[in-house]
């Protein structure tokens, strides 16, 4: 059977760099929340303010109870678990 046409790689390694990121982000833990003047974080035991990075991210905005990350076009965020019935796996 012939191929239809070209494959698209870009959008294979998109896809590929999208799962990069996200395995990236499972690495983070986002603990707490500091607000005030300059909001503050602490992830993974480090302090971190908007504008800096972390890995391959970059904090645009802590909030009280969420941090939000943005790589290569990419919004994610962090949540504070705040559920302690939850089960730990």
């Amino acid at each position: 059977m012939a191929a239809e046409g070209p494959v698209d790689t870009s959008d294979y390694a998109r896809m590929r760099r999208l799962e990069e990121l996200q395995g990236e982000l499972k690495k983070y833990k986002l603990y707490s929340v500091m607000t005030g003047p300059r909001n503050v974080a602490v992830v993974n035991g480090d302090f971190v303010q908007e504008r800096q990075r972390l890995g391959s991210f970059t904090v645009v905005k802590i909030d009280p109870l969420a941090v939000t990350l943005q790589a290569e076009g990419e919004t994610f965020q962090l949540t504070i678990d705040n559920d302690p019935n939850q089960k730990k796996r």
